[in-house]
């Protein structure tokens, strides 16, 4: 099984913070946010590669970044690779599903495949979720309660039937019609990898990564794993100053 971490935003909600450095990697507690996703791949048993696309403007750090965690990679014998996706502007950029798409191409997975994104910091344990994958081979996303119809307009929200199958995916509605938010952490397997193969190949692919889901559901099963936890997104100052107080 492998991960893929989408980190080839220019996070210009972020600036100036962002100009001249990648939003994944802006400290948070002493660290790179990236860190802590990181910390908890490493720590997934049966994980054997690991992934991360960056574009061409921030390469430089992401390939420093590694330098300085690949004692802890090669001490959990997993395989690291990083990939530079050649945008060098906002205005070229590919977008999470392009570059997702793009990874892709290049690896050509034959194993199941987590599909995260590199600006969210879980604060709880996913070895959980990852054990379930594991066992059932269902695709799972995670659900989180969120009470705040605010929060829910800013992120993915799914519906769920009562069975949590996704039966809907509504990418930051403007009414949200559920309590379940779906944050960019998908574990699909090989039968959903080959269902996205038209969405991917397509020329205008949307940028925000639950539209993958919300194709996804309407060609193969997808359920929630709801957890318990706090997720901190790293979208915009207001968000990142939430997560420095956090962690402070």
């Amino acid at each position: 099984m492998m991960a893929i971490i989408l980190c080839a935003g220019f996070g210009t909600r972020l600036y100036p913070l962002t100009r001249d450095r990648a939003k994944a990697l802006l400290p948070l507690g002493g660290r790179p946010i990236l860190d802590y996703l990181v910390d908890q791949l490493l720590d997934l048993p049966g994980l054997t590669a690991v992934h991360v696309v960056s574009n061409h403007r921030f390469i430089d750090q992401f390939e420093n970044w590694q330098h300085e965690i690949q004692p802890r990679i090669n001490a959990a014998n997993i395989r690291f690779h990083l990939h530079d996706d050649g945008a060098s502007s906002e205005t070229e950029r590919l977008g999470a599903n392009g570059d997702l798409a793009y990874v892709l191409q290049k690896i050509e997975p034959t194993a199941d495949v987590l599909i995260a994104a590199g600006d969210n910091v879980l604060q709880f344990d996913i070895r959980p979720i990852w054990a379930q994958f594991r066992q059932n081979e269902r695709n799972l996303v995670m659900a989180i309660r969120e009470d705040d119809p605010e929060r829910l307009k800013r992120t993915g929200v799914i519906v769920l039937n009562e069975e949590d199958q996704l039966v809907g995916f509504h990418e930051k509605p403007s009414e949200p019609i559920s309590p379940w938010s779906c944050p960019p952490f998908y574990f699909l397997n090989q039968v959903a990898l080959q269902a996205l193969n038209p969405f991917l190949t397509r020329s205008d692919l949307p940028d925000a990564m639950g539209h993958l889901i919300a194709y996804l559901i309407d060609k193969v099963p997808v359920y929630a794993f709801k957890v318990r936890g706090r997720r901190l997104d790293v979208g915009n100052i207001d968000s990142y100053q939430e997560a420095k107080n956090w962690y402070s």
